[in-house]
Order: C-alpha cells, then structure tokens, then sequence
C-alpha cells in the first residue's frame, strides 16, 4: 500500500507529509525531489505522481481515461465459476471484514485530523495532512490495494476540498512550508475528478509566480498533452528539464525526457 500515493498519479507534488504510519516521503501519487534537504525529502512524493502519470499518457490511446489502477501494479482478480457456494460465501464475507477493517482504520485517521483541525483551525498543515489522507485512501482503492464502501470519486473530492481549504488558509495565515507540493496535489485532484480545465488554470497561475518548480512544469504538460496540446505539453516538458536538478531530481528527469521522446 506504501506506492499508492506513490502514484498517485500524478507528476507528484513536491511536499513531504508527516508521518502518519506511512514513510511517504510523499506518497501520494508521489515523492517530488528538490534542491534544498527539505525538497530531496518532499521528492519522493512527486516522482511518484510523475511515474503515474507517464504509465496512464502510454495508456492514453487504448483507454477512454487513465484510471490510477492502470498506473501501478493493481492486484486481484475474479473469482472463478467452479467456487462451491460455501467459498464463495466465505470469501465474501472475510472481503467485506477486510474492507470494513481497512476503512475503519483510515476513518480513524481521518477523525484525528479532523480532530487537529478543529484545536487549530487556523494552522493549514492540519488541512494538508487530512487531504493527504483522503487522497492516499483514494488511491489505495483505485489501484485494487483495498476495497471500500466509498468511490474513489468521493476520496478525491474530500482530498480536493481539503486541499483548497489548505491553500485558502495558508493565503490568510502564510504558514505553509509545503507550499509548493500543496499547489501541485490540489491541481491534480482536480485532473483526476475530470477538471483538466480548472488543473491546468491552477498551474498555469502557480508557474507565473514560481516558475522553477519542474513538478509543476512536468505535471502541467501532462494534464495538455493528455487534453492533445502536444505543443504546448513540450514546452512544459523542457521548463521542468531546464528547472530540474541534475542531482536530486534525476529521476523526474529521466521521466520528462522520455515524455518528450514519445511526442517526436
């Protein structure tokens, strides 16, 4: 379950969480590498999400939409028809026991952020950390890890409206130090709820004012060359090249070169 996140799909952010039982060093959708001790940290988030990414572009032309589960290894599989009616029965109910167990477990986690939120209402770490949890949980189901009761839909929404409600926070307060990896996760929520639109407006505005964050670069020409703007999706592609670091954003880099060779 650990490179659920790690997926995420996503380009990845460039944030590092804290630890909630996970060693993400941002699993969600993945792990972003930067220049600073901090960014090699938060690294591993946006990789992860760039990994993602690059699977569901391959995957682009023989499916309708990338689904997280065609970005990572998904596991499982139908039951076959010679199954007594007994197994059948037995294993059906030890899934949902699973299921419930699992869901149980991230609900607590939830509450507890839930919980830190409302004891400090204004410190927007607390919003990130609860979107990070929905949006883990999402990928967990979406890529076949576990089943739930909820929709993967649902998941990424709560993940999105916490993710906007961190950012809203941080504009009053400007206490967030993953600022960056924030900005970038909330952008690919809203991909993965079908708002490509609205993911790319989001980056578009983050690059005017940073600029030399190459995950946003990355990830912003992968949510237009998925909307078929390969030009505008090349020019992205070489700005995260030129803004990457040779020596912690290696990987990112490897990655964006090989989006690049697939356009032509």
């Amino acid at each position: 379950m650990s490179n659920a996140r790690n997926s995420k799909s996503q380009v990845a952010s460039g944030g590092k969480r804290k630890n909630d039982g996970r060693d993400h060093q941002k699993t969600k959708a993945a792990a972003s590498q930067q220049v600073s001790a901090k960014k090699k940290a938060d690294s591993k988030k946006i990789i992860m999400r760039v990994l993602a990414i690059v699977a569901s572009l391959l995957l682009i032309f023989a499916f309708a939409f990338p689904s997280l589960a065609t970005l990572i290894t998904t596991t499982g599989g139908s039951s076959t028809n010679t199954s007594s009616s007994t197994t059948s029965s037995s294993s059906s109910s030890s899934s949902t026991a699973t299921t419930m167990d699992y869901d149980s477990m991230l609900q607590s986690t939830v509450n507890n952020e839930l919980a830190a939120i409302s004891a400090s209402p204004n410190d927007s770490s607390a919003y990130e950390q609860l979107a990070n949890q929905y949006f883990d949980w999402a990928s967990y189901v979406e890529d076949g890890t576990i089943e739930s009761q909820y929709t993967v839909a649902e998941l990424f929404a709560k993940a999105q409206e916490y993710y906007k409600k961190c950012l809203d926070n941080n504009a009053i307060y400007h206490d967030l130090t993953d600022y960056n990896a924030v900005t970038v996760d909330y952008a690919i929520t809203l991909f993965y709820l079908g708002d490509t639109e609205g993911a790319i407006a989001t980056l578009e505005a983050f690059n005017l004012v940073t600029g030399d964050f190459p995950y946003s670069w990355a990830n912003l020409g992968l949510f237009y060359q998925n909307e078929g703007n390969t030009d505008r999706a090349r020019e992205c592609y070489q700005k995260a090249l030129s803004t990457a670091n040779s020596d912690t954003d290696s990987d990112l880099i490897t990655q964006v070169q090989e989006l690049l060779n697939n356009l032509g």
